[in-house]
Order: structure tokens, then C-alpha cells, then sequence
């Protein structure tokens, strides 16, 4: 499971991400230990102000006293303001180790969760992006409860003075303080500057997700004329963007770890490719003979760049080589979704590990080529091998094919979340060509298993079963749609 949201301050005390699945007791208790008087991005709180009664409407008028909801929704809403938070429940902000350590000792942690998160929906506009996990102790006895609060691409995020009528009343907006531990109001002028920041950083993202498809378009040309599959992924929240020794080895650690390009029907093999250092990535690609005995970097079967802030860009060479580069190219519509798949799975991947599960992402994909002036003068074809090679129905396009979707990447959790994603990628690319959607690619990330070539099941089966990725048998999508819910 990837975190929600990545700090690398907090990662280095607790050891792992900030996760369900990586987060222990153990981990809780470094991060006390490190912090014992809280921090800007850390606080605590006892198990008691999870435990409270939850009045239906504050008993005085605001901003003090508050009724508990709305002290939960200002706790989340002023780290969402500013730099992020994990916010831990069942640890007392007074004493010394390990008598501050109170976890939860009963109760349902599911039920306490859901009440909060009712809460925070009721009394905050618009409602942050957070997530919310019991840890449990060590020997099983008792849990705490997690809050991991990324900072928002949304702020400023505001407490309401009447829980559920963000249409009346007045928007109390809290921030937490820089480089200190408590919680302040924001003045008016600072209020005026976040929503300033949120309409600058629309336009900045913008032009964001355009320089990274463009110029990784741009690259794959300088030393290819071929035709090539590309997918770029842009989040709305990057991480910091300088490329420095520690965070090269972050991103080789990762894609160590990784097979590229990891395609549903293997129709295109997995290559080794070499590591270049470019100013805020790194360009993985192959060495190119450039003659006179000297070898440089280079497209030619595949390209990547993984950027340090997040972001990528991916493509795959669709055609042979040996073909002829002026010569009208024929696609084949399973190779051309396999490879969509593999790049948009795999840069989903490298996004919501490097920068968490949180907030949107821009993706950009399309076919490119030709000639390193960026002209696309030849005609491509759409063909179905599957079906004797017919490319009936199916337009010829001599306009480069591009498309942009919008990714949620808190959605992003599972291989088959990402294919979800990829079947809406090539849902798109397909419909140039006059194809409504993949054949053997559902809605909902699923494989269909008899739409495919028959050589390819058996690896596919296997490939879904060590992704955990659901595998259907309907014959047609027309079954597929009547009988699945």
C-alpha cells in the first residue's frame, strides 16, 4: 500500500512509509521519542479527544468552545493549510517515554474512524484529503489511531461555525504555525494569499504537465524516427524537484525493484536499460552507437524518465527496427493496449510511491513520431491480428493521436486500480482509430481473459494471479456487462 504521504523527516525516524501496512508501535513510539514536545508536521493526541460525545451542534456559539467536531475538523484543517501532519491518538502531550504511550485498550477502532471521518465532512469546506489507520500495539492489546494530513493543493480549507451548511454562518480558517507546535487563526490578508496560491498553482500545473510531455516527446525524437507509444504522468502536488545523490539512489533503489515494461500479455519483453542523470530526473534508455567508437544515450526500444518531484514520462517503441521508417505502419490493436497498459500502471506506480496516495495526477498519452522535427507524415493503421489481420472499420489516422485524463491517485492502491486507469487511457487512443474500447481490458481493470490471442492466456493467468489482478471469462463484453454488477 502506498502512503498517502511521503516525508522523508518522519520516514527516517519511523523507518518505513507512512502506512497501514509499514507503521508500527514501535515506529509511534521513535517518532515520540524524537519529538517530545510535538512539531509543525507532528502531534498528539490522547485517546480521550477521540472519545468524546458527539453533540449534534457546538452547546456554544464559536470559535471557542467548540463542540469536539470541530475541533477534529480544525485539527486536520491547519496542517492541510500548511506543511502536512500526522496527527497520532492514544499518546498523552505531557511526561516522559513510555508513560505518554496510552493507546486505545477496547472499542472499535472502524467505528471510531467512520464517526471522525463523518466529522470532518460535516465541518470543514472543501473537505482535505487525509487518511486514518489504528496501529496496534505490540502485543495486540490496544491500538492507536493515525491521521496522516498531507499539506493541500486545495487550501485554504475552512472549519465551519454550523456543521453541514457550509452555506451559512461564518469559515474560521486555522493554520500550524511555522516551525512551532500549536495551532493559529489566519488573518484575513492570508487567507486573501491561499486562494490566491490555489489559482496560481492551477496555471503552474498546467503548464507543468505541458514542458513534461513536450519535452520528453521531444527527446524520444532526437535520435529515433519511428513510431512510439507514450504516456506522461504530472501530480498536482509534486514533491521538491532537485535531483541530489540521495535522491538518485531513492529513485535507482525503486526501479531496482521494478520490471520494465511489465506488459499484461507480454507481448513486449522486458529491456535493461542504463540510468542518465539530467537536471531533475533520471532518463533510463539505452546507449546508442553514435559512430567513431562512441556510445551515447538514446531512444530506440524504450525510454524513461522518473523525475525526482514525481513526475514521468514513459514510451515504447511500436515497430520493428527493420521496417521501413517512411513506410505506412501498421499497429496491432493487443500490442498497442498492452503497451498503454504497461506505461500508465508503471508510472502510477512511481508517482504514488514517490509522492503518496493523495490528490490528483494529469496524465498525457498518445502515439508519436515521425521525424525529429516532430512531423507525423505517415499513416497509421489499426490492425486486429486476432482477427486474421482485418482492419475493418477501423480509420486510418495521420494526425498524432492525444489524449489528457485526470487520475485520483487516493483511488491508486492496487495493480488493478492503475489498469482501471489504463483502460481509460486506451479506451481513448482506440476511439481515433474508430475502436470504442479495448477487447480484453474492462471498465474496472479486470482482465478478459477469451478476448485475447490464445497463446497469450496462460502467461496473462499468471501475470494476474502474481498482481492480484481479478480475471473474467465472459466471451463478450456484451456478458461481461449484463452479468458482472
Amino acid at each position: 500500500m502506498a502512503a498517502i504521504w511521503r516525508n522523508r523527516d518522519l520516514e527516517q525516524i519511523t523507518g518505513a512509509p507512512l502506512t497501514e501496512d509499514s507503521l508500527t508501535a514501535e515506529g509511534i513510539a521513535r517518532i515520540v521519542a524524537e519529538y517530545p514536545d510535538e512539531a509543525m508536521q507532528v502531534e498528539y493526541k490522547s485517546r480521550r479527544d477521540l472519545e468524546r460525545i458527539y453533540p449534534k451542534a457546538p452547546t456554544n456559539p464559536p470559535p471557542y468552545p467548540w463542540s469536539p467536531l470541530q475541533e477534529h475538523a480544525k485539527d486536520i484543517c491547519a496542517p492541510a493549510n500548511s506543511r502536512g501532519a500526522i496527527v497520532i491518538y492514544g499518546v498523552e502531550n505531557s511526561g516522559g517515554l513510555p508513560g505518554r504511550l496510552r493507546p486505545f485498550e477496547d472499542g472499535d477502532p472502524g467505528k471510531l474512524i467512520e464517526q471522525y471521518r463523518k466529522d470532518i465532512r460535516q465541518c470543514c469546506s472543501p473537505t482535505p484529503r487525509f487518511d486514518m489507520f489504528p496501529v496496534s500495539t505490540d502485543d495486540r492489546s490496544g491500538f492507536y489511531i493515525v491521521a496522516i494530513v498531507p499539506p493541500s493543493p486545495s487550501a485554504p480549507h475552512a472549519v465551519l461555525s454550523q456543521p453541514g451548511k457550509s452555506g451559512r454562518g461564518q469559515l474560521y480558517y486555522f493554520v500550524r504555525a511555522e516551525g512551532e507546535s500549536h495551532i493559529r487563526p489566519l488573518a484575513e490578508h492570508e487567507v486573501a494569499e491561499l486562494y490566491g496560491q490555489r489559482n496560481r498553482g492551477l496555471e503552474t500545473r498546467r503548464q507543468h504537465v505541458a514542458r513534461v510531455w513536450d519535452e520528453g516527446t521531444v527527446r524520444v525524437r532526437e535520435h529515433s524516427d519511428q513510431i512510439w507509444a507514450a504516456v506522461s504522468i504530472v501530480p498536482d502536488a509534486p514533491r521538491d524537484d532537485a535531483l541530489t545523490p540521495s535522491t538518485q539512489q531513492e529513485i535507482k533503489d525503486w526501479d531496482n525493484n521494478i520490471t520494465f515494461p511489465d506488459c499484461v500479455l507480454g507481448l513486449v519483453p522486458a529491456v535493461r536499460d542504463n540510468a542518465f542523470p539530467e537536471m531533475g530526473m533520471l532518463v533510463y534508455t539505452q546507449l546508442l552507437d553514435m559512430g567513431d567508437d562512441v556510445l551515447a544515450p538514446g531512444a530506440a526500444t524504450t525510454y524513461r524518465e522518473l523525475h525526482a518531484n514525481g513526475s514521468g514520462y514513459a514510451a515504447i517503441n511500436l515497430r520493428d527496427a527493420s521496417e521501413d521508417p517512411m513506410a505506412p505502419c501498421d499497429i496491432d490493436e493487443d500490442s498497442l493496449i498492452d503497451t498503454l497498459a504497461a506505461l500508465t500502471v508503471h508510472l502510477l506506480a512511481w508517482t504514488t510511491s514517490r509522492n503518496g496516495r493523495w490528490g490528483n495526477a494529469t496524465i498525457n498519452a498518445g502515439i508519436i513520431g515521425t521525424d525529429k522535427k516532430g512531423n507525423f507524415d505517415i499513416s497509421v493503421r489499426l490492425i486486429d491480428q486476432t482477427g486474421g489481420g482485418s482492419g475493418r472499420g477501423r480509420r486510418i489516422v495521420r494526425r498524432p493521436p492525444h489524449i489528457e485524463v485526470a487520475a485520483h491517485l487516493e483511488e491508486i492502491d492496487t495493480t488493478q486500480s492503475k489498469l482501471r486507469v489504463a483502460y481509460t487511457v486506451a479506451s481513448r487512443i482506440l476511439q481515433r482509430f474508430g475502436v470504442l474500447e479495448p477487447s480484453w481490458l474492462a471498465e474496472d481493470g479486470a482482465i478478459v481473459a477469451t478476448e485475447m490471442m490464445n497463446p497469450q492466456k496462460r502467461r496473462t493467468r499468471q501475470w494476474a494471479g502474481q498482481h492480484d489482478v481479478e480475471v473474467v471469462e465472459w466471451n463478450s463484453r456484451t456478458q461481461l456487462t449484463a452479468q458482472r454488477p
